[in-house]
């Protein structure tokens, strides 16, 4: 698989880097850790430069995310888990993946779109329970985009940073999981407490 990531980027650039992203979104078990890792790597030694990296992956993501929100828009609930139980050999994605996404949507609303597309796995599975809740499209897109635009601005400069060492982005991200959870957590619940505040302000004005 990293070899093949190599030899598409080293082909391909920027669209390389689209691509794959917007692939790994439909196909969560492709590692975005590798493809932006490498994809900041690169800017050390091609042309290829960190911010182009970070716009196209962020394209890659939106677009990807838009294919899965329009599949839970318009098929329900049981023949979303069947797809994806049926593809699951290509996939990788279990049943209970999608479940634990539609739980947090449920519980977390619009915030979990923002703060999931930071989260592996999960962060392709949100747009899913996004789609099937018929979220504003806008707002979706808006929130995709940012989540994602924070992440893959994060991984690539790690790729950046560890240069020839770029392969260690995968072991940090296993070993620091809790680290990364706690700090989306606490950006999760600033949000919370943003809109609630926000709204009781409303309500006095009103």
């Amino acid at each position: 698989m990293e070899s093949f990531i190599i030899g598409f980027l080293e082909n391909y650039g920027y669209f390389g880097v689209f691509l794959l992203i917007f692939i790994e979104n439909l196909f969560p078990p492709i590692p975005s850790e590798v493809i932006l890792g490498l994809g900041g790597f690169f800017t050390t030694s091609t042309d290829l430069n960190y911010f182009g990296v970070v716009i196209f992956a962020t394209i890659g993501s939106v677009l990807g995310a838009i294919i899965l929100y329009y599949i839970g828009y318009y098929i329900n609930s049981d023949r979303v888990k069947n797809l994806l139980r049926k593809g699951n050999k290509i996939l990788q994605v279990k049943g209970g993946k999608l479940d634990k996404a539609m739980e947090i949507y449920k519980k977390y609303a619009s915030v979990s779109v923002f703060v999931c597309r930071m989260i592996p796995i999960i962060r392709s599975i949100i747009s899913v329970p996004a789609g099937m809740a018929k979220m504003n499209i806008g707002k979706f897109i808006g929130l995709t985009a940012l989540g994602s635009l924070i992440w893959n601005s994060i991984i690539t400069y790690l790729g950046v940073y560890l240069g020839d060492n770029w392969i260690q982005i995968e072991v940090l991200i296993k070993e620091y999981t809790v680290i990364v959870f706690g700090a989306i957590l606490i950006v999760g619940l600033g949000y919370i407490f943003y809109r609630i505040k926000k709204k009781k302000k409303e309500g006095k004005d009103s």
